[in-house]
């Protein structure tokens, strides 16, 4: 989160042409992490220019960065009481809001933004269509996340040809993530793999992409090839339980379509080492899933 509101304050000084010496000066303590001077720079602009919008951006951006979110909120709305036009107000605050799990808040702004932008094809719009995707499948609005970050993509796709920012690769992944597990939620493992599958091989060390592929594997009966997936990571990950639950999982699936014993063997063998590494009820719920028959 930290790193979209950098990008949306450097964004939002850059289009007003506001980079003077001493706002330059100040963004550079903030860079330092420098919160002491950091915040007496913002004070001292704001006292300089009370009516001035992006002022109160930018100390609210201190504050979010030091951990202080409410006073930043506190400063995003005073810039949006003062310009209502500026939507990177309405973006930062949605940001602090979603790191506060205040999470109805946060997508009532990125919504305004998403509502009210005149061009989408820019960075700034694509975060927030994203950041406002991620919000709705944690309220398991699954449907409308999937068609937010179909349509990241596809704006994406426009304007990456044009731009070398490493913030393009970032989104493309996360867009591809609430696919993803979008899809999963919803049960359709078809429609999943591609995102699945294109993170996967990006990154093969990464947990969650490991999960989530392994994950449409099974529901696809590909039992060789999730179990070769997760087998893979056991190395790095012998004591993790959801690592453990696919692999059990799979080995459960193949040998009720298989009915050979050494699959039987391997389901046996991996729900104890699950049932050891059960620790909580959410643990024991998901045990009852592949819990091993005679």
């Amino acid at each position: 989160m930290i790193r979209f509101l950098f990008l949306f304050c450097f964004c939002v000084f850059y289009e007003f042409n506001v980079f003077a010496d001493d706002i330059t000066q100040c963004a550079k303590y903030l860079g330092d992490r420098d919160e002491v001077n950091a915040l007496k720079c913002a004070n001292s602009m704001i006292a300089s220019s009370p009516n001035n919008d992006l002022m109160y951006v930018y100390r609210g951006t201190v504050y979010s960065s030091f951990n202080q979110p409410w006073n930043a909120i506190k400063d995003f709305s005073k810039a949006i009481s003062i310009n209502k036009d500026n939507l990177s107000s309405f973006s930062l605050r949605g940001i602090v809001y979603n790191m506060l799990e205040e999470y109805q808040l946060a997508l009532n702004d990125f919504e305004h933004v998403i509502s009210y932008s005149i061009s989408q094809n820019n960075v700034q719009f694509i975060s927030v269509l994203i950041q406002a995707a991620f919000i709705e499948k944690k309220l398991k609005k699954f449907n409308k996340a999937i068609m937010k970050c179909e349509k990241s993509l596809t704006l994406l796709n426009k304007i990456k040809q044009n731009n070398s920012l490493n913030i393009f690769d970032t989104l493309i992944k996360e867009s591809h993530l609430c696919i993803c597990e979008g899809r999963i939620a919803l049960k359709e493992f078809n429609l999943a793999f591609k995102s699945c599958e294109l993170l996967y091989q990006d990154d093969v060390t990464n947990y969650i992409y490991m999960i989530n592929f392994a994950s449409v594997y099974i529901e696809q009966s590909e039992f060789n090839k999730a179990i070769d997936i997760l087998d893979k990571s056991l190395d790095k990950f012998k004591n993790d339980f959801l690592i453990n639950y696919n692999l059990t999982l799979a080995y459960k699936k193949k040998y009720e379509k298989s009915k050979l014993e050494e699959d039987k063997f391997q389901w046996r063998k991996h729900y104890l080492i699950l049932k050891k590494l059960s620790k909580t009820k959410e643990n024991n719920k998901l045990l009852h899933n592949v819990e091993y028959e005679n």
